[in-house]
């Protein structure tokens, strides 16, 4: 199975007795919690050391600790060496990338988590000029052009982390200059630092901006705070403890140089509601225009890119939460969102 298929005529009449999940990103750990918590026994084997690898360390950590506290079965560093059929049920046999050792999980079904690729085969750009990366995503970018000038592409195919909220945000971008734009100084381009993520696993993840390992390698000046759900009167009253393995917490990753927020990582109950504020702060101030595949360039763009021209974000305006990401499907929509039917008078 895979998210996909699932939801057809595939779908379960009951919970599976047993289900091995491959790949631990955002899709694995959020489908691992759902069957999890419909009784099945679940596996998770993952090829890489952590759960959610692209999060924080210190997340995948509590995620990893979480998981196996409620009794699903974790296997990290595996490579996916057969599957078989074997007395009715499917047996994938992994082997562990450092010790070589072979481990055999026998499974009512099994769920391929291990990443998507780009549905582009019935564009078919080969009889086109629109350059691809290797894999097939379309090469855009920072106005979403793509190297066919008045051809834009947005969404899961242009490569960008997929998530909803992002291709929204792209259209919004695309709109605004074709339709709503002023002068070429009042365009919008899109920037994909401040991107607001979240894993509906639980404990839910959300984050936004770089990790701490991140901010070290590109060579910031880092400082770290951290915070405990049990520490605040609201986490008490949850019935979280300090030391509890469920006590969630807040990490904010800091340039001790310039006080500037470099990334904001939350694990624990509503996660995907606790981070905005850092999300429309890191989007505040004045924007200057960033090149993304600067070969990817109309005469506009180039012109755009020689001005040098920056957008200035006011965090007091209800347009700068307009063109702030906020995570989908998550609750601080309703807040977000809001500034629409200002704007429109609806």
């Amino acid at each position: 199975l895979t998210s996909e298929s699932l939801f057809g005529d595939k779908f379960p009449k009951q919970p599976y007795k047993s289900l091995a999940v491959l790949g631990a990103g955002p899709i694995g750990v959020e489908f691992a919690h759902v069957f999890d918590s419909a009784g099945t026994e679940v596996t998770i084997l993952q090829h890489n050391v952590r759960l959610v690898p692209k999060e924080d360390a210190d997340i995948s950590e509590h995620l990893l600790n979480n998981y196996r506290e409620r009794g699903i079965n974790v296997l990290l560093n595996q490579d996916t060496v057969e599957i078989r059929q074997e007395d009715g049920l499917k047996v994938v046999v992994t082997k562990d990338r450092t010790t070589g050792e072979i481990t055999e999980t026998k499974v009512e079904e099994i769920l391929v988590a291990a990443g998507i690729r780009p549905a582009v085969e019935e564009l078919h750009l080969e009889n086109t000029g629109i350059e691809t990366w290797p894999k097939g995503w379309i090469k855009t970018n920072e106005f979403l052009e793509t190297s066919v000038d008045g051809i834009y592409a947005l969404g899961d195919v242009n490569g960008e982390p997929a998530f909803r909220h992002r291709a929204n945000y792209e259209a919004d971008i695309i709109a605004h200059n074709l339709f709503y734009a002023t002068s070429e100084e009042d365009y919008r381009w899109a920037r994909y630092d401040t991107l607001p993520k979240v894993t509906f696993s639980y404990p839910e993840i959300g984050s936004v901006g770089l990790t701490e390992a991140e901010a070290i390698k590109t060579g910031y000046n880092v400082g770290v705070g951290k915070n405990y759900y049990s520490s605040t009167a609201k986490g008490y009253a949850m019935g979280i403890n300090p030391g509890d393995v469920n006590d969630g917490f807040v990490k904010i990753v800091v340039d001790k140089d310039t006080n500037h927020i470099l990334g904001m990582h939350v694990v624990g109950p509503q996660a995907s509601i606790l981070f905005q504020p850092y999300v429309n702060l890191m989007n505040s101030g004045v924007t200057p225009l960033t090149a993304i595949n600067e070969e990817i360039a109309s005469e506009r763009t180039k012109r755009l890119r020689e001005k040098g021209i920056a957008r200035k974000m006011d965090p007091k305006s209800v347009i700068t939460v307009g063109e702030t990401m906020s995570p989908h499907p998550s609750l601080v929509e309703v807040i977000m969102w809001t500034q629409v039917y200002y704007e429109n008078r609806w």
